[in-house]
């Protein structure tokens, strides 16, 4: 564990009392003891020291002592995965892959061609079992990043949702990834050059995006990019995207400039 991660804020805390899976987690699977010290970050991104002071029944106690966060750590490049919904569990190992990959924001999405869908009385369980997945996923990798998700939203949906969570069509660059080459309007190079350090990622299910879809994306301002070779799974596009623009736009100092 690099880091461990609480879900709601602790400003003005002294001390904190954990549930009985994360006590669990410090005390039987990393094997802290009294006395332990260790960093930690709430939901605000507020960071803290704690030391474990006790385990009564099951749940540890935590002193914290507010830390100055380092600045010169957090990323300033924002990436945003909208990732067409998957069937089966495939959506869970996208949601983990993306926290390690330092995605600030994932936006679940119905499109036309989704086999999966959520109904209403499902959102709220699988959106707790997706923030426990990021909390996991935080805490392995380390990474800086406090990922966020949303609940599943339609692609007609989509424009409304963007907008109201900071990456509207003029402050984000917006791409949606092809597996059809004849779709690409510029390279991904290209798409990249301008500095925004908002890009909003969209990835396509299983079925890929209908003719639809792809005409609502594109009066959504998105750009179509096709990344050159086999035909990946949804999972592994998704993957593939994200790490492509991220290394892409944070050496772009670089090769725009050679």
């Amino acid at each position: 564990m690099r880091r461990l991660v609480i879900p709601h804020a602790c400003e003005g805390l002294a001390r904190l009392e954990l549930d009985r899976d994360t006590s669990h987690y410090l005390v039987d699977v990393l094997r802290l003891r009294k006395g332990s010290t260790f960093e930690a970050v709430d939901n605000t991104g507020a960071c803290f020291t704690c030391t474990l002071l006790a385990v009564e029944n099951g749940r540890a106690l935590l002193s914290l002592v507010p830390l100055a966060a380092r600045p010169e750590e957090r990323p300033a490049l924002e990436l945003v995965l909208v990732q067409g919904l998957p069937k089966g569990q495939k959506f869970d190992l996208v949601v983990r892959q993306a926290v390690e990959l330092g995605a600030s924001l994932i936006i679940p999405l119905i499109t036309e061609h989704c086999i999966a869908q959520e109904p209403p009385g499902a959102a709220a369980p699988k959106r707790e079992r997706r923030e426990r997945i990021i909390r996991e996923a935080l805490q392995q990798s380390g990474s800086m990043v406090l990922t966020r998700i949303i609940e599943t939203v339609t692609i007609q949906e989509l424009g409304a949702t963007l907008d109201a969570q900071g990456y509207d069509r003029g402050s984000s660059l917006r791409i949606v990834f092809h597996e059809q080459e004849e779709m690409a309007q510029a390279s991904l190079h290209s798409l990249l050059a301008p500095d925004n350090d908002k890009i909003v990622i969209c990835v396509g299910p299983e079925g890929g995006f209908s003719h639809r879809d792809m005409a609502l994306l594109e009066e959504l301002g998105f750009a179509a990019c096709h990344l050159e070779g086999p035909i990946l799974r949804t999972e592994t596009a998704a993957v593939a995207a994200l790490a492509a623009v991220r290394a892409i736009a944070t050496e772009r100092h670089v090769w725009k400039h050679c």
